[in-house]
C-alpha cells in the first residue's frame, strides 16, 4: 500500500497539488505534528487504515478531539479529528496562526 507524505510547510499543498489550508485561517484551529512518522488514520483507532504519514512540523486543521482506543502501550484515549482523518492526540499540539515577524536591520537570524 502506498502512503502519501504531506508537506510540512504551512499551505504548501497536498500530494495531489491541492491547497492543504484555506486562504483565510482567521477562524481555523490549527495543530502541529510534533514528531516524524505520525500516521493519519481513517478512524480514531490504531488498527484503522493509514491514509498518510506526516512529517514533523506538518500543520493540520484541528476540528475537535474525539475518544478512541489508544495505540499499544499508550494510556491516552484522545485523538484529533482533521478534515482528512484522525491523529493520535499526544503527537499533535495546538498551533497559532501568526505571521513571522519582519526582519529588522542588523538582524542576523
Amino acid at each position: 500500500m502506498a502512503v502519501a507524505v504531506v508537506s510540512p510547510r504551512l499551505g504548501s499543498g497536498s500530494p495531489n497539488g491541492e491547497s492543504v489550508l484555506p486562504a483565510s485561517l482567521d477562524e481555523e484551529r490549527l495543530g502541529r505534528v510534533v514528531q516524524d512518522g505520525v500516521e493519519l488514520k481513517l478512524r480514531p483507532d490504531p488498527d484503522s487504515q493509514t491514509l498518510a504519514v506526516l512529517a514533523e512540523d506538518t500543520v493540520v486543521h484541528w476540528l475537535r478531539e474525539v475518544v478512541g482506543p489508544p495505540p499499544r502501550f499508550q494510556v491516552n484515549w484522545r485523538w484529533v479529528e482533521t478534515p482528512e482523518g484522525y491523529l493520535f492526540a499526544p503527537r499533535v499540539r495546538g498551533a497559532d496562526n501568526m505571521a513571522a515577524p519582519e526582519p529588522t536591520a542588523g538582524d542576523n537570524r
